[in-house]
């Protein structure tokens, strides 16, 4: 629980300053401002506490980012505040933080709750909260070229995200075999981590000889896997198989 109100706090110390022009600026995330950004947050926190969905309904041949089932549910919250002052945004956001830290004081981390796919535990739910709440103060933060937030609890709970995810990334998307070691540099979490064949599927083995080698900043790597920036931008440094490399660069995103 206190990494998810850590990062919501980051998050809310990030757009509290902002002026009115700042509100809406386009951000990396496709189809949003800093301010549609802010009422997502605001619309996922409220759905978990329990509140009401807003009765609104998007003109969705308005909103040509929105292609599947989920991305229309989200979207639902966020249009229904478009446009709405970043006054009122503001307090909203600050309201429904301490209602849910309010709620969550005394839970069971344990317990099952609804997630979209299916029953989750509370625990996990906040790791993704977390994780989601990160990324779009990272897209705030690229909107408004103000650096930061790449060494905080939600960074790590991103590198974490991150590296549970590349094996799957490499063995199942990218389809091979072949060992991969991805050299991940600051600012922000970093390592070398290699991807090889462990018993029937992709793992992590440290002792492997890697065929390929990127060499990437934990920034690249968590703005591409979050499909923020196309592969052809990042910013890479390529040992061995270069067309197998663009396919992985291809292949990383991992967010809905």
């Amino acid at each position: 629980m206190q990494i998810w109100r850590t990062s919501l706090d980051d998050f809310i110390a990030l757009v509290e300053p902002l002026d009115d022009s700042a509100w809406a600026q386009p951000t990396p995330c496709p189809g949003w401002t800093v301010g549609d950004v802010v009422a997502h947050v605001i619309d996922l926190e409220a759905h978990f506490t329990g509140d009401p969905r807003p009765d609104h309904l998007p003109d969705w041949g308005e909103l040509p980012h929105v292609s599947t089932d989920m991305q229309q549910f989200i979207e639902i919250g966020v249009d229904a505040r478009r446009g709405s002052p970043p006054a009122q945004l503001r307090d909203e956001l600050r309201n429904v933080a301490d209602r849910r830290a309010a709620q969550l004081r005394d839970a069971d981390l344990r317990r099952p709750v609804m997630w979209f796919v299916g029953e989750i535990p509370l625990e996990r739910l906040l790791g993704m909260r977390a994780f989601d709440i990160w990324t779009h103060e990272q897209d705030i933060r690229s909107a408004l070229n103000i650096p930061g937030g790449l060494d905080s609890a939600g960074a790590l709970v991103a590198w974490d995200r991150i590296r549970d995810t590349l094996p799957f990334i490499w063995g199942k998307k990218v389809g091979t075999t072949q060992t991969l070691r991805i050299v991940v540099t600051p600012p922000g979490p970093a390592g070398t981590l290699t991807l090889a064949p462990v018993g029937d599927r992709i793992g992590y083995d440290d002792s492997a000889t890697p065929e390929i080698e990127v060499e990437l900043t934990f920034g690249d790597l968590a703005a591409r896997g979050a499909g923020r920036i196309p592969a052809e931008q990042v910013v890479v440094t390529v040992t061995g198989d270069q067309d197998l490399a663009r396919r992985f660069l291809q292949e990383l995103v991992f967010t809905p």
